[in-house]
């Protein structure tokens, strides 16, 4: 008894480990998202002199506003316009990068330009979107060789931050998948324990669709609503287990002996591969019987 209270504090320990070392993995990566939506930011600031001017910009057209969306990737930019509740996407800024990475680790950004689409329909819209296109364009043209600078000289910042932030957070998630793999196999060998003695599994008033557990007998067949759960012997080569299975049905419990039972298989489906919990239950031993 006093090894299972031992067990169950370790559990608890990894379980807490587990928690500290995730909130730490979701810090690095908000903090790596935040690098990201910088660049973002730098990248949409060049076109401010027009996105701050729309009104001058779009009176001779049909649309009431302009915007440019990064949301997908920074690579492909969306230009999309409204006129009165509807939206248009009338292109895309795209943002070449070099094929092959340069001698400090990153591939170049080359080249922005635009990408539009072709249509049969001959409309306000489609006439209108070239004036867009081309107050666009030529800002591109007029700053293309300054963005250019500007986002490679942020890329190299960028990649040396992120080299050392994605190696911490690879870290982490190495260190989270080892605990979760000593929560599981902890929780196993827990579990296997008290089923030598008998286990008698609470009903989980939350949940409609499984109150009770459903055990797995055969490869290819479960018991549910299982109350409880008891291992009766071992078998020759200690992979499987005769196991009594009482159910719990609306009609009455029923019990069950099974022989041949494969343990990896019960615990697999017992033991939660995530987190380790397994359904709640109290240990009973032998006494539980039916009435």
């Amino acid at each position: 008894m006093k090894n299972s209270k031992v067990k169950l504090d370790y559990l608890e320990q990894l379980k807490e480990q587990k928690s500290i070392l995730k909130n730490q993995c979701n810090n690095y990566e908000i903090l790596r998202d935040k690098f990201y939506r910088g660049k973002e930011d730098v990248f949409l600031g060049y076109f401010d002199s027009i996105l701050e001017n729309q009104p001058y910009h779009l009176k001779n057209t049909v649309f009431d506003k302009l915007f440019l969306d990064t949301s997908s990737d920074l690579k492909y930019t969306k230009i999309v316009v409204n006129v009165g509740k509807e939206e248009y996407e009338i292109g895309t800024i795209k943002l070449e990068r070099e094929l092959f990475g340069n001698d400090e680790g990153f591939k170049k950004y080359s080249n922005i330009g635009i990408d539009t689409y072709s249509t049969l329909n001959i409309n306000s819209v489609e006439r209108d979107k070239f004036i867009v296109l081309g107050i666009l364009s030529r800002l591109i043209g007029n700053i293309e060789t300054v963005i250019l600078n500007r986002l490679n000289t942020d890329e190299k910042e960028y990649m040396n931050s992120m080299s050392k932030l994605n190696s911490e957070i690879r870290n982490s998630r190495s260190w989270v998948r080892e605990i979760e793999s000593k929560i599981r196999k902890l929780s196993e060998q827990q579990l296997l324990e008290d089923l030598e003695v008998g286990v008698e599994f609470e009903v989980n008033k939350e949940s409609d669709l499984h109150p009770l557990p459903t055990v797995p007998v055969r490869k290819s067949e479960n018991v549910s609503q299982v109350k409880y759960l008891k291992i009766l012997d071992y078998g020759p080569s200690g992979k499987t287990v005769k196991l009594k299975v009482i159910q719990h049905l609306p009609t009455g419990e029923y019990q069950e002996i099974w022989d041949r039972v494969n343990i990896e298989n019960l615990l697999f489906e017992m033991v939660n591969q995530y987190n380790g919990n397994v359904h709640s239950y109290t240990v009973k031993p032998n006494e539980f019987e039916l009435v």
